[in-house]
Formats: C-alpha cells, structure tokens, sequence
C-alpha cells in the first residue's frame, strides 16, 4: 500500500511525524520550565547553536536548554 502513495501525501506524513516530534519537546520542556522560578531568568530565545552561559537558552535544538516550540503559547 506505501507504494501506491502519491510525493505529495507521503511529504505530508513526514511533516506529521516531524511535527509530532516537536510537539513532544515542547511539552517535555513546558513541565520543565514549570518548575523554574520567573524572577530568576534571563531568557535567550531563539539562541539556535549560540547558547550564552547563565541564560536561560530556549530553540528546539538540542543544545538549548528548553526545547519549546514558539509557535505555542
């Protein structure tokens, strides 16, 4: 049956399982974040692969700190 998919319908389901992905980080990384006490942060969002020590790094790559999708609230 996987055969007889068309490219457009199986791009479709990779970007469902890379959104899937995401969607794990960002709520493994929001429990996290919870925990965290507000007045200490000095957040650094979007940092990609520049994380600054002291900071709170934020990207979905795996060098931050906090993988959180900011699509999301």
């Amino acid at each position: 049956m996987l055969g007889k998919l068309t490219g457009a319908f199986r791009r479709s389901l990779v970007d469902v399982k890379n959104e899937f992905r995401v969607m794990r980080l960002h709520h493994a990384s929001a429990r996290r974040a919870a925990g965290l006490a507000p007045h200490d942060l000095k957040l650094h969002i979007a940092c990609g692969p520049n994380v600054k020590p002291g900071w709170t790094n934020i990207d979905l790559l795996p060098s931050a700190d906090l993988q959180l999708d900011l699509r999301e609230p």
